[in-house]
């Protein structure tokens, strides 16, 4: 098949291109910059992908680089915790999502991925997460984005239109080509910048478990489907500990509530 695959440069992005690639089918990006694609790409063996450079909120450049293709994965989203990027995450994440699944709706593409995560289910309230948990109406703007945009593709799904939704966890693993925040986080801990850690805890699971999923339901025919890739649960202090067992780093932290965290 050719895919069309957005957040191609991110983390899970070129996880998911490698696999794709390596099961044979064509892959075709859409980018903002296509400076990112070798630094993402080529430390994965990746090669021969082609690519459209554009924005997931501009309906012309997602018409472009859907051209020839047969299905798409929406793996794009601004991701940080930062308040001061709150007006980014809402220009993008929703509107972005409605344009690129309502235009793979229109040509007929089959299936449409749509990579989420855990957050737009959070928090559960006591109870175990599930693939048919509710959404939920997180505070912060980031979770908050997701639950948003994940009532949209529901809608999508309840009209019977072939989206599929996975919802991966806290996703850690190897080659971040951008060195995003989670693992800037636990290397500030280790390195004695950040002396708090909050309560509560995460699903882990690996990036190259969550990349196996879109290409393992790339099967026109089948509808709408959920899967769940949260991995196991890890509190916040047993992460840090592993980390540091296998770095032999030393540390000391104490724990805090989350909310002092969430006001940066």
């Amino acid at each position: 098949m050719r895919v069309m695959v957005t957040g191609g440069t991110g983390f899970v992005g070129p996880h998911t291109v490698q696999h794709l690639v390596n099961d044979g089918h064509e892959l075709h990006l859409l980018v903002r910059s296509s400076d990112r694609i070798a630094p993402a790409l080529e430390p994965l063996g990746v090669e021969g992908v082609t690519h459209t450079v554009g924005d997931v909120t501009a309906a012309k450049s997602v018409e472009a680089a859907r051209e020839r293709c047969d299905s798409v994965i929406y793996a794009a989203s601004v991701y940080t915790v930062y308040k001061r990027q709150d007006a980014v995450i809402r220009r993008v994440n929703v509107p972005g999502t409605e344009i690129v699944l309502g235009t793979a709706h229109y040509l007929g593409l089959d299936p449409i991925v749509h990579v989420s995560s855990i957050v737009a289910l959070f928090p559960p309230e006591g109870q175990t997460l599930t693939a048919q948990s509710p959404v939920k109406n997180p505070d912060r703007t980031y979770p908050r984005s997701k639950a948003d945009l994940e009532r949209v593709v529901r809608r999508f799904q309840e009209e019977v239109i072939p989206v599929v939704i996975t919802y991966p966890g806290g996703v850690y693993g190897s080659h971040d080509p951008h060195w995003s925040e989670g693992p800037q986080l636990i290397a500030n801990i280790l390195k004695g910048q950040v002396s708090m850690i909050p309560k509560g805890g995460v699903p882990i699971v690996d990036v190259r478990d969550v990349a196996k999923v879109p290409d393992a339901v790339m099967e026109p025919g089948r509808g709408p489907r959920i899967y769940m890739i949260a991995g196991a649960y890890m509190p916040f202090g047993d992460t840090i500990n592993a980390v540091a067992a296998l770095t032999d780093a030393r540390y000391v932290s104490q724990r805090c509530p989350q909310w002092p965290l969430l006001q940066w």
